[in-house]
Order: structure tokens, then C-alpha cells, then sequence
């Protein structure tokens, strides 16, 4: 091979690995969580676990809980669900705030079971989940 053809091959290749490592990084922070939306999530999980606190003490609920019979609580833990597949679609989470749905899950499931009161397992998970959303 000639000089030419050494130094053009050399340049293309350079080039198509330049650019690639490009799109690699561009997709990568496609994939990587931003701060805003990171407390975005926060801010949404926020609400859901007040909203949580606000029918955790209704009958239906206690009888139904998180099931169709329940809208409110039905609707509750869809929301839940879709914060969580957000997480799950991006890097960049702190480990506190990838766990928070499934503690309000697990939060929900105390208070259905013990008819909306405070236990021990209940004031555990909303001392961690406190800590996790500040």
C-alpha cells in the first residue's frame, strides 16, 4: 500500500471511531437522569405518598386496597408504578430514591393490613422514605 492510501484508511478509521464514541456518549446521556428530573421524581413521589397518607384511614380501601374495586388507591399505585418504570429507564438515580416506590407499595400494604394505624414496620418505612425524598 502507498503512503496515500496508508494515511486516508488511517484518518477514516480515526474518524469513525471520533464519531462513534460521539453517539455513544450522546446516547448515554439520553440515558443518564438530569438533576431537574431527578427532583421531579422526587417532588411526584412526594405527592403520591401524601396522597397515600390521605386514604390509608378509608374503609374501602382497607377492604379493597390497590385493587379496581378502589379507584382512588387503584389509580394510586398506577401512578406509583409509572414513577417507577421513569427510574428504571434512566441512570442516575440515587439508590434512596430507586427504592421509594416500592417502600410506598410496601407502605400501603401495612396500612391495608392493619386497617390505616401506625406500627412499628409503618413508622420504619416513613422514616426511610422521608429520608429518601428530602
Amino acid at each position: 500500500m502507498n503512503l496515500y492510501i496508508k494515511t486516508t484508511v488511517c484518518a477514516l478509521l480515526i474518524l469513525g471511531l471520533f464519531v462513534g464514541l460521539q453517539s455513544g456518549s450522546a446516547l448515554a446521556a439520553e440515558d443518564e437522569a438530569s438533576v431537574n428530573q431527578i427532583q421531579q421524581t422526587k417532588a411526584d413521589l412526594s405527592k403520591l405518598y401524601a396522597q397515600l397518607l390521605t386514604f390509608k384511614n378509608n374503609v374501602i380501601f382497607h377492604k379493597e386496597g390497590l385493587e379496581e374495586e378502589d379507584p382512588e388507591s387503584y389509580q394510586w399505585l398506577a401512578n406509583v408504578n409509572a414513577q417507577e418504570e421513569i427510574i428504571d429507564e434512566h441512570n442516575g438515580y440515587p439508590e434512596p430514591v430507586k427504592e421509594a416506590p416500592e417502600m410506598l407499595k410496601d407502605l400501603a400494604e401495612l396500612y391495608k393490613e392493619n386497617a390505616g394505624k401506625e406500627t412499628e414496620d409503618s413508622r420504619e418505612l416513613r422514616a426511610r422514605l422521608d429520608s429518601s425524598l428530602k
